[in-house]
């Protein structure tokens, strides 16, 4: 009766034991072409090393056989995946279940083996079975606890997922004996989930991968009545949700005689890793086992703690509680606000409680013990320990509670811990930093330059940063190192860093003087008494452009390149640098320090201890800003009333650049004056600057002057730069084109200013270009215009200006004509009504629209053609007149005059008379051409518009 128990429990077992493991299989796609594979295959279980032995075989949760096989037994069976195992056999160590695995056709032999169980005595008779131990992967008991249930004697016991819990039990006979050589059989009797996603493994495993299996038997228990097993949970509840199915474990002593004795117990599994402990700030690390980590950290105590500092000397304690599988770090604080709280961490001071105390604690329960749901805590100096006290220690110790609701009880398991040994020290060493000037001018040419020696030393592109490590302590300090890395805004010029012995890491971007090197050319390096400074130099620039944006991908490319925290994203999704930008060189931690030891020498083991400027409390002495020179271009045609002009005459231009004046940076303009106004800096800079013009082959160069370079603060001297020869053609008149001599340095506001006199051999319409080019330049602007509106540029010759990210330009024009050529002018004179030019006119009222045409050349214009348009029914044409010629036609909205030749010099005038029909604007479109325009060609037809508003009558 008891063997055929038995046999259900694993026939039961079995549906659970490797369901989850199965995978089926079967056939993704057909194919016309290929025959479909056979239905059936052959499995031969085969016995081995008893004569016979009961088996189950399962396919999922159906079980397909069960009986006894006595060597081999033969079945026929269609493709899957199927479970195997052989039952338990008194004094055999029986099979472990075994996947199998049929396709279609195909022969498998499965082998089940049975080995004898090495006995060296009769086995005993079990009356009690009770657990002695359970522990982690280290032989450390776990924590266990006594369910409040008055119908019996249960433990629960906690650990997490993956590692193996060793489960020591021991059987004794009716006198209280070790019952020796009994079997025992381990199941996970929940009924649940839980039996499929845990392995029962003989022994005390260590960690590895397991499959899971609710059943376990093939234990005995040895001379001592002792047995032991392996847990080990492939899953557990989410870090977020802690009231999940509780997992009952249930062993049993097998006696000879057919009784059985049970012990039960129960396990609650969490998906959490280790503990992981950060310090003052630092990025948390693992603390690789459950319980008994230890940690020292050694620092100083600053006894001129920041005035913003609310907690002087304040070692602030980390411990991170992260998800295993997928990992996260869960937020005890958020648990505890919206489900009353999962777990906490005890905080306990268990050395050192009289000289510190907490501060940030959630839940003060003693002067040493506190719980935290954030996690995050402080241990703190009392107020009345001075440097005369030092150095002080204090250990505490960390543990991890998870609250475990079950039934109507909370059960609470400190499940791991870790200590912390905090010791404060009297030397002090101050580190101080000061930056000469605060406003940088971009030195170019690429938004990202080298990361060192890409700015000559000394100069206007450059501030000096002075670090200074002051001895402030009761006691020399011994091997001190200085270091400053800097971000990836600012440049370093090796040359110089002083005094010598600095180096600079251009990998991690980092200037150092440390004592190994520095210490052979200063003796403060290896020791500082009380009292004495340590004084570093270098020289900065900026490195990024303001202004510029970075695509994430070639930012994520860059080797040197990295954009602050505090700037964001524009439309496009790049990141980008505001124009101005600052940079503060000491914001992030451990970025700008001083380093030192405290007792002694490092070689005569003294305790290293580092300090920390801090660049945001010291902001003003610590922030850099790098700004950019915009430029503007004007070019002017200074005789333009003479035009157009006859060949021969000369063309006079005036070209003027400015260094502009931006609002963006008025602000810093008031807060550093001295950097902007010349006295001392003149930002923003503009860096060999470069003036060049250009002109068509109807100009030729006649005469120039040099270009005065005028400071716009009046404190530096005026400039002159002569002509030069050209650098090359930025322009893009390969063949007719002046350049001056290059300006090292244009201050911001500053204006530079030059003219020349230009030739005009030949008729047509010319342009005549003046452009400025910087090597820090970052714009391109085109102020050039057309003569007119609408005209073809390529018809009148005007070149393509390369656009370019460095280059400003801008333009004027001549007309020149031959002698005996006509040149037409038309111009609208205004709308007359009432008597009076007005643009406005009342409804139902007659107006009238003027016109003249003027021949400002010297030959006659034949054939002058002139056409008015309207473009709505506001107003309607009603006639015309004219000076020199009649009305060849018209209607409501267009009217025509009769074609006449308009001598040189004279000016003939036109009326066209219409009524206003409605409220509303009311354009005019006067066109003018003529039989003979020659060098006015490219320019004609031409047009003006002339607008009327007719208002509601009064």
């Amino acid at each position: 009766m008891q063997k055929q128990a038995r046999l259900w429990l694993w026939v039961l077992g079995l549906v659970f034991v490797l369901a989850a493991c199965s995978q089926p299989q079967g056939n993704n796609g057909t194919n016309p072409n290929v025959p479909p594979p056979p239905q059936t295959a052959v499995l031969k279980i085969a016995v081995d090393g008893v004569s016979a032995a009961d088996v189950v075989l399962a396919k999922g949760q159906e079980v397909l056989f069960q009986g006894t096989v006595a060597g081999e037994k033969t079945l026929e069976l269609g493709p899957g995946t199927y479970t195997l195992d052989g039952m338990p056999i008194s004094g055999m160590i029986d099979p472990s279940p075994m996947l199998v695995v049929l396709d279609g056709g195909s022969q498998v032999t499965a082998k089940l083996e049975y080995k004898p169980v090495a006995v060296e005595g009769e086995p005993g008779i079990a009356r009690s079975l009770q657990v002695v131990s359970v522990t982690d992967v280290m032989g450390v008991d776990l924590p266990g606890l006594p369910e409040r249930n008055i119908n019996k004697d249960v433990m629960i016991y906690a650990s997490q997922t993956e590692e193996p819990v060793c489960v020591t039990l021991q059987a004794l006979d009716e006198n209280g004996d070790p019952a020796a050589y009994v079997p025992v059989v381990v199941n996970i009797a929940d009924g649940t989930w839980m039996d499929d996603r845990i392995a029962i493994i003989r022994g005390c495993a260590a960690e590895g991968d397991y499959a899971a299996m609710g059943f376990r038997d093939g234990l005995m228990t040895d001379a001592q009545g002792m047995v032991k097993f392996t847990l080990y949970a492939t899953f557990g509840s989410e870090a977020y949700d802690w009231d999940y199915g509780i997992a009952k474990i249930t062993a049993a002593a097998e006696n000879s005689d057919d009784t059985n004795v049970l012990e039960e117990f129960k396990f609650y599994f969490y998906n959490i890793a280790h503990l992981w402990a950060g310090f003052d700030g630092d990025k948390p690390i693992p603390t690789d086992q459950r319980v008994g980590a230890s940690f020292e950290r050694v620092n100083i105590f600053d006894p001129y703690p920041p005035e913003w500092e609310d907690f002087p000397n304040t070692f602030w304690i980390d411990t991170a509680v992260f998800s295993k599988q997928p990992q996260f770090r869960i937020d005890g604080r958020f648990w505890k606000d919206f489900y009353g709280g999962n777990f906490y961490v005890r905080y306990e001071i268990v050395d050192g409680a009289e000289n510190v105390h907490f501060v940030g604690c959630d839940d003060v329960i003693s002067p040493t013990v506190c719980n935290d749901f954030d996690t995050n805590i402080g241990l703190q100096p009392n107020d009345d320990i001075g440097l005369e006290d030092l150095p002080i220690s204090a250990t505490v110790k960390a543990t991890l509670v998870i609250v475990q609701p079950y039934g109507q009880t909370l059960y609470e398991f400190d499940l791991k811990d870790y200590t912390v040994t905090k010791t404060w020290i009297g030397s002090y060493l101050k580190i101080d930093k000061q930056i000469d000037h605060h406003v940088l001018t971009w030195y170019g040419p690429e938004h990202t330059l080298d990361p060192a020696n890409a700015v000559p030393a000394n100069s206007v592109f450059t501030a000096t940063v002075t670090l200074t490590a002051t001895n402030e302590g009761n006691a020399p300090v011994y091997d001190v190192s200085i270091a400053d890395q800097l971000p990836a805004e600012l440049g370093v010029i090796e040359s110089t860093l002083n005094p010598a012995g600095g180096t600079y890491d251009a990998t991690n971007h980092v200037v150092t003087w440390n004592y190994q090197t520095a210490g052979a050319f200063e003796p403060k390096f290896k020791q500082l008494d009380p009292g004495e400074s340590i004084t570093v130099t270098f020289q900065i620039y900026v490195r990024q452009k303001p202004g510029f944006c970075v695509d994430p991908e070639d930012l994520a490319a860059a080797e040197f390149y990295a954009v602050p925290f505090m700037f964001g994203y524009d439309d496009d999704g790049e990141y980008c640098y505001e124009d101005p930008y600052f940079v503060v060189n000491g914001a992030q931690q451990r970025d700008v320090t001083a380093s030192w030891f405290t007792g002694a020498p490092e070689a005569e083991g003294g305790f290293q201890a580092v300090v920390d400027f801090n660049g945001w409390y010291n902001e003003e002495q610590a922030i850099v800003w790098a700004v950019r020179p915009v430029f503007d271009i004007d070019k002017t045609l200074t005789n333009a009333q003479d035009l157009p002009f006859q060949i021969g005459m000369d063309a006079f231009f005036d070209i003027t650049l400015y260094n502009l004046d931006r609002p963006e940076y008025a602000s810093l303009m008031a807060k550093y004056p001295a950097e902007f106004d010349g006295s001392s800096r003149d930002n923003p800079y503009g860096r060999d600057v470069v003036v060049g013009d250009g002109f068509l082959i109807g100009l030729d160069f006649n005469t120039t002057n040099p270009i005065t370079l005028v400071d716009d603060d009046g404190v530096n001297p005026d400039q002159t730069f002569a002509p030069n020869a050209a650098p090359g053609d930025f322009l893009g008149f390969a063949d007719k084109s002046m350049f001056w001599a290059t300006i090292p340095l244009m201050g911001g506001g500053d204006v530079a200013s030059t003219s020349l006199v230009l030739d005009n051999n030949l008729s047509g319409i010319h342009v005549n270009v003046a452009g400025a080019t910087a090597a820090n330049m970052n714009q391109f602007t085109n102020n050039c215009r057309l003569p007119y509106e609408g005209v073809d540029a390529a018809a009148i010759g005007m070149p393509s200006i390369p656009v370019r990210p460095n280059l400003v330009f801008d333009c004027d024009w001549v007309f020149v004509i031959e002698p005996t050529d006509p040149w037409v002018e038309l111009n609208n004179i205004g709308n007359y009504e009432g008597y009076l030019f007005n643009s406005q006119v009342q409804r139902g009222d007659d107006f009238v629209y003027l016109y003249q045409i003027q021949n400002t050349g010297d030959g006659t214009a034949e054939g002058v053609s002139l056409v008015i348009n309207l473009d709505n029914a506001n107003a309607t044409i009603t006639g015309g007149l004219s000076s020199h010629t009649t009305v060849a036609g018209f209607n409501a909205s267009s009217l025509s005059f009769t074609p006449f030749d308009l001598a040189p010099g004279d000016t003939a005038f036109f009326v066209v008379l219409a009524h206003a029909n409605a409220v509303g604007n009311n354009s005019a479109t006067a066109t003018v051409d003529y039989a003979n325009p020659d060098t006015q060609a490219p320019l004609m037809p031409y047009s003006v518009v002339e607008t009327v508003s007719i208002q509601p009558p009064f």
